[in-house]
């Protein structure tokens, strides 16, 4: 949890820090790296899961 309030303060902190001329722009620009902060966590949260079932299927052999 504290991992995902991270991402988006810094997002805003990006998204208000380098606003571009249009303000339209300004929307998507964050539109688009909430939606690549949102891709990041749940791309670490799947290789996390997978990582737990892989070590799980090897101590199963062990």
């Amino acid at each position: 949890m504290w991992c995902s309030l991270f991402l988006l303060w810094k997002i805003a902190k990006f998204t208000i820090r380098n606003k571009p001329q249009k303000p339209s722009n300004a929307l998507s620009e964050g539109f688009r790296h909430l939606i690549k902060a949102i891709y990041f966590h749940t791309a670490l949260k799947v290789y996390d899961d997978l990582k737990v079932i892989y070590m799980a299927k090897i101590s199963e052999f062990i």
